[in-house]
């Protein structure tokens, strides 16, 4: 079998294997400002979506993942926790996390088109 041939069915079935597109894929540190950015967005929509009159946020970012090849898709799981605050939430005010409050773990799958929109997101608890 050509070298270059087998190089590249090699590579090809290494990125099948770990379930990668081409693109750019980044997992990392939790400081990314693009993961935050996201992350801010998901929290408004989370608090929007959830049956709940409390006001959820998110405490931790557990892991994170996301693909850009033009756009961008993310998968980010994150630790939501129940704050002090009521919806419908009263501008500038300061949430803080309730002690004994609930905890959810939740993934959030977003996509982010080329112009920074989040077009989609949804959320699965973990």
């Amino acid at each position: 079998m050509n070298k270059l041939i087998f190089v590249v069915v090699v590579a090809f079935l290494g990125s099948v294997s770990a379930k990668r597109v081409i693109g750019e894929s980044l997992m990392g540190s939790h400081d990314n400002p693009k993961i935050s950015a996201v992350v801010r967005v998901a929290e408004q929509r989370y608090n929007a979506e959830i049956n709940s009159i409390d006001y959820y946020i998110v405490k931790t970012i557990l892991k994170w993942e996301y693909v850009i090849f033009g756009a961008a898709d993310y998968s980010i799981d994150v630790l939501f926790a129940q704050t002090d605050c009521k919806k419908p939430l009263k501008p500038n005010v300061l949430c803080e996390e309730l002690p004994e409050g609930q905890k959810k773990k939740v993934r959030i799958t977003a996509y982010v088109n080329t112009a920074r929109e989040m077009e989609t997101c949804t959320f699965k608890n973990i």
